[in-house]
Protein backbone atom coordinates (compact mmCIF):
# COMPACT_ATOMS: atom_id res chain seq x y z
CA UNK A 1 0.00 0.00 0.00
CA UNK A 2 1.35 3.08 -1.21
CA UNK A 3 2.58 5.32 2.05
CA UNK A 4 0.96 8.76 2.05
CA UNK A 5 3.70 11.21 3.36
CA UNK A 6 3.34 14.90 4.53
CA UNK A 7 6.51 16.38 3.97
CA UNK A 8 7.63 19.41 5.71
CA UNK A 9 5.39 18.66 8.77
CA UNK A 10 8.23 17.44 10.96
CA UNK A 11 10.69 20.50 10.17
CA UNK A 12 7.72 22.79 11.05
CA UNK A 13 7.20 20.90 14.45
CA UNK A 14 10.63 20.43 15.07
CA UNK A 15 11.59 23.60 15.36
CA UNK A 16 8.12 24.70 17.12
CA UNK A 17 8.82 22.30 19.65
CA UNK A 18 12.65 22.78 19.81
CA UNK A 19 13.44 22.27 23.63
CA UNK A 20 16.05 25.72 23.67
CA UNK A 21 13.05 27.49 22.68
CA UNK A 22 10.35 25.73 24.14
CA UNK A 23 11.98 24.62 27.29
CA UNK A 24 12.73 21.19 28.01
CA UNK A 25 10.92 19.53 30.98
CA UNK A 26 13.23 17.70 33.35
CA UNK A 27 11.88 14.13 33.90
CA UNK A 28 11.60 13.81 37.18
CA UNK A 29 9.00 17.05 36.95
CA UNK A 30 6.87 15.19 34.01
CA UNK A 31 3.66 13.80 35.13
CA UNK A 32 4.02 11.31 32.50
CA UNK A 33 7.15 8.83 32.62
CA UNK A 34 6.46 5.76 29.83
CA UNK A 35 8.56 2.93 31.23
CA UNK A 36 7.24 0.61 29.18
CA UNK A 37 4.28 -0.51 26.63
CA UNK A 38 1.74 -1.12 29.30
CA UNK A 39 2.58 1.13 32.36
CA UNK A 40 2.37 4.87 33.08
CA UNK A 41 4.04 5.94 36.46
CA UNK A 42 2.45 9.10 38.11
CA UNK A 43 4.99 10.66 40.76
CA UNK A 44 2.53 9.99 44.20
CA UNK A 45 3.43 13.99 44.99
CA UNK A 46 2.59 14.96 41.05
CA UNK A 47 -1.06 15.62 39.41
CA UNK A 48 -1.27 14.10 35.98
CA UNK A 49 -0.90 16.94 33.17
CA UNK A 50 -4.26 16.82 31.15
CA UNK A 51 -4.49 19.22 29.01
CA UNK A 52 -1.02 20.32 28.16
CA UNK A 53 -1.07 21.11 24.39
CA UNK A 54 2.63 21.21 24.50
CA UNK A 55 2.97 17.64 25.54
CA UNK A 56 0.67 16.59 23.10
CA UNK A 57 2.16 17.95 20.26
CA UNK A 58 5.31 15.99 21.18
CA UNK A 59 3.86 12.68 21.32
CA UNK A 60 1.61 13.18 18.29
CA UNK A 61 5.64 13.89 16.42
CA UNK A 62 6.59 11.05 17.87
CA UNK A 63 3.54 8.85 16.63
CA UNK A 64 4.17 10.17 12.92
CA UNK A 65 7.46 9.13 13.30
CA UNK A 66 7.52 5.89 14.09
CA UNK A 67 4.15 5.18 11.38
CA UNK A 68 6.88 6.59 9.11
CA UNK A 69 9.32 4.49 9.81
CA UNK A 70 7.43 1.43 10.45
CA UNK A 71 5.41 1.98 6.91
CA UNK A 72 9.42 2.46 5.58
CA UNK A 73 10.41 -0.87 6.68
CA UNK A 74 10.85 -4.02 4.46
CA UNK A 75 7.23 -5.35 5.82
CA UNK A 76 5.42 -1.76 5.75
CA UNK A 77 3.39 -2.43 2.89
CA UNK A 78 1.85 -5.46 4.71
CA UNK A 79 0.41 -3.42 7.62
CA UNK A 80 -2.52 -1.95 5.18
CA UNK A 81 -2.57 1.29 6.95
CA UNK A 82 -1.52 4.70 6.47
CA UNK A 83 -2.24 8.06 7.90
CA UNK A 84 -0.60 11.90 7.57
CA UNK A 85 -1.69 15.15 9.62
CA UNK A 86 -3.43 17.13 7.38
CA UNK A 87 -1.68 20.26 6.10
CA UNK A 88 0.80 21.47 9.71
CA UNK A 89 -1.81 20.06 12.30
CA UNK A 90 -1.09 17.19 14.11
CA UNK A 91 -4.58 17.42 16.18
CA UNK A 92 -6.15 16.17 12.78
CA UNK A 93 -4.69 13.47 10.92
CA UNK A 94 -6.24 11.52 7.70
CA UNK A 95 -5.76 8.18 7.33
CA UNK A 96 -6.77 4.83 5.42
CA UNK A 97 -6.77 1.04 6.03
CA UNK A 98 -7.03 -1.41 3.91
CA UNK A 99 -8.91 -4.62 3.81
CA UNK A 100 -7.56 -7.73 6.28
CA UNK A 101 -6.01 -10.30 3.27
CA UNK A 102 -8.06 -13.70 3.14
CA UNK A 103 -11.16 -11.67 4.17
CA UNK A 104 -14.10 -10.44 2.46
CA UNK A 105 -12.54 -6.99 2.84
CA UNK A 106 -9.75 -7.92 1.14
CA UNK A 107 -8.85 -5.12 -1.72
CA UNK A 108 -11.18 -2.62 -0.21
CA UNK A 109 -9.78 0.81 0.80
CA UNK A 110 -11.63 2.87 3.72
CA UNK A 111 -10.73 6.62 4.49
CA UNK A 112 -10.84 7.62 8.13
CA UNK A 113 -10.16 11.03 10.03
CA UNK A 114 -9.20 11.08 13.39
CA UNK A 115 -8.93 14.22 15.42
CA UNK A 116 -6.88 14.70 19.26
CA UNK A 117 -7.05 17.28 21.39
CA UNK A 118 -5.01 18.57 23.93
CA UNK A 119 -5.75 15.85 26.53
CA UNK A 120 -3.74 13.29 24.30
CA UNK A 121 -2.56 10.58 24.65
CA UNK A 122 -4.20 10.07 28.11
CA UNK A 123 -7.74 10.70 26.08
CA UNK A 124 -7.99 9.02 23.18
CA UNK A 125 -9.21 10.37 19.52
CA UNK A 126 -12.22 10.53 18.08
CA UNK A 127 -12.42 8.57 14.91
CA UNK A 128 -14.61 7.88 11.86
CA UNK A 129 -14.54 6.73 8.55
CA UNK A 130 -15.07 8.63 6.18
CA UNK A 131 -15.44 6.20 3.34
CA UNK A 132 -19.50 6.55 3.16
CA UNK A 133 -21.97 3.49 3.93
CA UNK A 134 -19.82 1.47 6.13
CA UNK A 135 -21.89 -1.79 7.05
CA UNK A 136 -20.35 -3.52 9.97
CA UNK A 137 -21.90 -4.58 13.26
CA UNK A 138 -19.24 -2.29 15.05
CA UNK A 139 -19.42 0.81 12.94
CA UNK A 140 -22.69 3.78 13.19
CA UNK A 141 -24.13 4.97 10.26
CA UNK A 142 -22.26 7.87 10.40
CA UNK A 143 -19.02 6.59 10.35
CA UNK A 144 -18.45 6.77 14.41
CA UNK A 145 -16.65 3.19 15.76
CA UNK A 146 -18.01 1.51 18.74
CA UNK A 147 -14.46 -0.09 19.87
CA UNK A 148 -13.33 -0.51 23.19
CA UNK A 149 -10.32 0.27 21.86
CA UNK A 150 -11.23 3.96 21.91
CA UNK A 151 -12.92 3.56 25.51
CA UNK A 152 -12.62 1.47 28.13
CA UNK A 153 -9.63 -0.34 26.93
CA UNK A 154 -7.63 2.80 25.80
CA UNK A 155 -4.11 2.97 27.64
CA UNK A 156 -1.37 6.19 27.06
CA UNK A 157 0.68 3.40 25.72
CA UNK A 158 -1.15 3.12 22.56
CA UNK A 159 -0.20 4.81 19.49
CA UNK A 160 -2.00 5.78 16.36
CA UNK A 161 -0.30 2.77 14.41
CA UNK A 162 -1.44 0.47 16.70
CA UNK A 163 -5.28 2.03 16.87
CA UNK A 164 -5.33 1.84 13.26
CA UNK A 165 -4.11 -1.69 13.49
CA UNK A 166 -6.84 -2.59 15.63
CA UNK A 167 -9.55 -0.41 13.32
CA UNK A 168 -8.06 -2.75 10.54
CA UNK A 169 -8.67 -6.01 12.38
CA UNK A 170 -12.12 -4.92 13.66
CA UNK A 171 -13.39 -4.69 10.21
CA UNK A 172 -12.67 -8.63 9.54
CA UNK A 173 -13.17 -9.42 13.30
CA UNK A 174 -16.84 -7.84 14.09
CA UNK A 175 -18.23 -8.09 17.58
CA UNK A 176 -21.99 -8.23 17.14
CA UNK A 177 -22.64 -8.79 20.68
CA UNK A 178 -22.28 -4.74 21.25
CA UNK A 179 -23.64 -3.82 18.32
CA UNK A 180 -23.33 -0.33 16.66
CA UNK A 181 -25.60 -0.75 13.51
CA UNK A 182 -28.30 -3.56 14.73
CA UNK A 183 -28.81 -3.74 11.17
CA UNK A 184 -25.27 -5.22 10.29
CA UNK A 185 -25.14 -7.47 13.33
CA UNK A 186 -28.56 -9.13 12.43
CA UNK A 187 -27.35 -10.06 8.75
CA UNK A 188 -23.97 -10.92 9.98
CA UNK A 189 -25.08 -13.38 12.84
CA UNK A 190 -28.29 -14.47 10.62
CA UNK A 191 -27.31 -14.73 7.13
CA UNK A 192 -23.31 -14.83 7.10
CA UNK A 193 -23.08 -15.32 3.14
CA UNK A 194 -25.38 -12.15 2.72
CA UNK A 195 -23.43 -9.91 4.98
CA UNK A 196 -20.29 -11.45 2.69
CA UNK A 197 -22.28 -10.10 -0.46
CA UNK A 198 -22.76 -7.32 1.22
CA UNK A 199 -18.96 -6.37 2.50
CA UNK A 200 -17.62 -7.10 -0.82
CA UNK A 201 -20.40 -5.06 -2.76
CA UNK A 202 -18.76 -2.47 -0.58
CA UNK A 203 -15.28 -3.54 -1.65
CA UNK A 204 -15.68 -2.37 -4.67
CA UNK A 205 -17.35 0.79 -3.75
CA UNK A 206 -14.36 2.20 -2.08
CA UNK A 207 -12.13 2.20 -4.59
CA UNK A 208 -14.56 4.30 -6.70
CA UNK A 209 -14.08 6.76 -4.08
CA UNK A 210 -11.76 10.33 -4.64
CA UNK A 211 -8.78 10.21 -3.03
CA UNK A 212 -7.89 13.81 -4.41
CA UNK A 213 -8.30 15.49 -1.33
CA UNK A 214 -5.18 13.60 0.07
CA UNK A 215 -2.83 13.62 -2.94
CA UNK A 216 -3.62 17.55 -3.11
CA UNK A 217 -2.39 17.89 0.31
CA UNK A 218 0.87 15.77 -0.21
CA UNK A 219 1.59 17.78 -3.38
CA UNK A 220 0.92 20.93 -1.41
CA UNK A 221 3.49 19.56 1.24
CA UNK A 222 6.03 18.84 -1.45
CA UNK A 223 5.86 22.44 -2.86
CA UNK A 224 6.46 23.78 0.21
CA UNK A 225 9.54 21.59 0.87
CA UNK A 226 10.60 22.38 -2.05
Amino acid sequence: MEHMDAPGVEDAFDAALDPEEQGEVPAEENPLRFVNQSEVVVPQDKKVCIGDHHMAQRRLMQDLRALRKTVDSDHGADLGISAHPVEDNLFRWKAVVAGPVDTDWEGGLFKLDLSFNDEYPVVPPHVKFVTKNIFHPNVYVDGNICLDTLKSCWSPSLDVEALLLSIRSLLSDPNPRSAANGAAAMLHVKDPAAYAARVRKLVEDSLEQSFSDMDEEEEEEDGKAA
